[in-house]
């Protein structure tokens, strides 16, 4: 890793690699973890940002990230090369900021088919919180 490249590295902590793992609070309304600032922050950087993740999550967060989504083409690519690549023993780590952006439903929670997903399950307030807390609560149970 060059000094002058901005990185990500993340734990279970932090809202990339095709989900959230854990949250730091159940409180997904308190002004200490907002989907729109983890989305703003992390859409700010170039596509080409590396996210390295402690944990080889990869192929379980993209079946749920496909239910949620399961119309976005990138994320069904994603499910194949993610395959490919766990048939040959080999790491889906790292990934990018652009791949994540366009694949992770919880950056994504802004997006139609997540929504129109959600509210088949359900919910019924639409705003970029209760959106990211409802995926939250199903990836829980997922």
């Amino acid at each position: 890793m060059d000094a002058g490249i901005p990185t990500i590295r993340t734990s279970q902590t932090t809202c990339v690699k095709a989900k959230v793992a854990h949250c730091p609070s159940s409180d997904f309304t308190s002004t200490s973890w907002s989907c729109p600032a983890i989305s703003t922050t992390t859409s700010a950087l170039p596509a080409s940002t590396p996210v390295y993740c402690a944990h080889e999550y990869t192929a379980a967060n993209i079946r749920f990230a496909l239910v949620c989504e399961p119309s976005n083409t990138t994320l069904q690519q994603r499910a194949v090369d993610t395959q490919k690549l766990r048939a040959a023993n080999l790491p889906t780590l790292p990934s990018n900021i652009g791949l994540e952006c366009a694949t992770n439903p919880f950056l994504r929670c802004n997006q139609p088919e997540i929504i129109k997903t959600l509210k088949a399950r359900g919910m019924v307030d639409t705003g970029e919180i209760a959106v990211f807390s409802a995926l939250r609560e199903w990836r829980s149970q997922f």
